[in-house]
C-alpha cells in the first residue's frame, strides 16, 4: 500500500479502533522492553563501566518512567478507551465526549513527563554508547533502552496525532 493509500485508511479509522491499535502495539512493546530492562537491571550486579552513582541514578530514572508509563497505560486501558469504545464507536472523532480538552491537556502532560525522562535516561548513558570493554549483556540493555525511547516517541505521537489532534480545541 502506497503512503497516499495507508494515511487514508489511517484517516477513516475509528477512534475505537485507534485505541484498540494503541494497546495492542504500542502499550504491548514498550512493556516488554521494560520487563527486559528491568530483568537487567535487577540480575546484573556488573557496573559495565558506569561509576556505582551513574548506575544507581539509572536505575532510578528507570523506575520511575516505568512507574509512569504503567500509570498512563492503566488510565488509558481501564478509563479512557473503555469510555470510546462505548460513547464514541458510532461518532466522528470531533463529537467524542472522552476527549475533553482536560483530559487531553492531561495526556499531554503525562506525556511530557516521559519524554523528559527518557531524555535524562539518554544523557546519563551517553546516548546509548558503550566502551569496548562492556560485555555483550549490557550492549543489549542499551539496545532496549534505544528501542525503548524509539518506541514511547511513537507512541506518544500516534496518540497526538490520531487521538488527540482530532478532538482537541486549544483555548486561548
Amino acid at each position: 500500500m502506497c503512503a497516499a493509500n495507508k494515511l487514508v485508511a489511517v484517516q477513516q479509522r475509528q477512534l475505537w479502533e485507534v485505541c484498540e491499535n494503541i494497546v495492542q502495539y504500542h502499550h504491548a512493546g514498550i512493556t516488554r522492553l521494560c520487563k527486559c530492562i528491568e530483568d537487567y537491571l535487577h540480575t546484573t550486579q556488573q557496573n559495565n563501566g558506569l561509576p556505582l552513582e551513574k548506575l544507581e541514578l539509572t536505575s532510578l530514572l528507570f523506575y520511575k518512567l516505568q512507574d509512569e508509563l504503567s500509570r498512563v497505560f492503566l488510565k488509558e486501558t481501564k478509563i479512557l478507551f473503555p469510555c470510546i469504545a462505548s460513547k464514541c464507536k458510532t461518532k466522528a472523532k470531533e463529537n467524542c465526549s472522552c476527549l475533553h480538552n482536560s483530559v487531553v491537556e492531561s495526556l499531554q502532560k503525562n506525556h511530557q513527563n516521559i519524554i523528559q525522562l527518557t531524555q535524562k535516561l539518554r544523557y546519563i548513558l551517553h546516548n546509548y554508547s558503550t566502551l569496548n570493554t562492556s560485555t555483550a549483556s549490557w550492549h543489549q540493555c542499551l539496545n532496549n533502552f534505544f528501542e525503548l525511547e524509539n518506541k514511547i516517541m511513537l507512541w506518544i505521537h500516534t496518540e497526538a496525532q490520531e487521538l488527540h489532534h482530532a478532538t482537541y480545541k486549544p483555548t486561548i
